[in-house]
């Protein structure tokens, strides 16, 4: 009997853990994460425009921390649930990480570090700190917290796939 393996997600808090599941459901996680980001994007914009120093770069910087997590999360690819997988499926959690340059653990423990990887404006981060110059930034450049959101979450898609391809590889031999 043979069959194919797509995709891997966990779901913990079922009572019947469901391991497999097809690129459509993978694609569903994206819809739902990604019609946050508009919305998450405004509310850094706004704290941009306040007259405040470092208020943007602050909002900037709690956005993408907070939204790499969540989205490491709901695809399953925090520490827990590759410590739970690892365990389950007895493969090391090295094994389990995607070995790249630039992955979303990085991203969320210094995100101003890969601010050109994400397209972050730089000009908005220096101005950000000069009173009412800020808002004028926080204006012009209110696209760069919804395109750094989209790059971490086709990221964070990539490296469950990877994830996935993984375990199906080493459960399957």
């Amino acid at each position: 009997m043979m069959f194919q393996l797509h995709f891997f997600v966990v779901f913990p808090q079922m009572a019947g853990t469901i391991d497999f599941i097809d690129s459509e459901f993978l694609e569903d996680k994206r819809k739902s994460l990604g019609s946050r980001i508009a919305l998450i994007a405004t509310g850094g914009d706004l704290a941009a425009m306040l007259p405040i120093p470092g208020t943007g770069l602050a909002a900037d910087v709690a956005i993408i921390k907070g939204e790499t997590k969540f989205y490491r999360e709901k695809l399953h690819i925090d520490d827990a649930s590759m410590a739970r997988l690892s365990e389950k499926y007895k493969i090391p959690v090295n094994e389990l990480r995607r070995d790249a340059e630039v992955t979303s653990a990085k991203i969320m423990r210094d995100p101003l570090d890969y601010r050109e990887f994400l397209g972050l404006s730089t000009v908005r981060h220096v101005l950000d700190f000069v009173p009412f110059l800020n808002t004028i930034s926080a204006a012009i450049t209110s696209g760069d917290i919804v395109s750094a959101l989209c790059k971490i979450l086709e990221l964070c898609m990539e490296e469950a796939r990877y994830m996935s391809a993984r375990i199906c590889r080493k459960i399957s031999r």
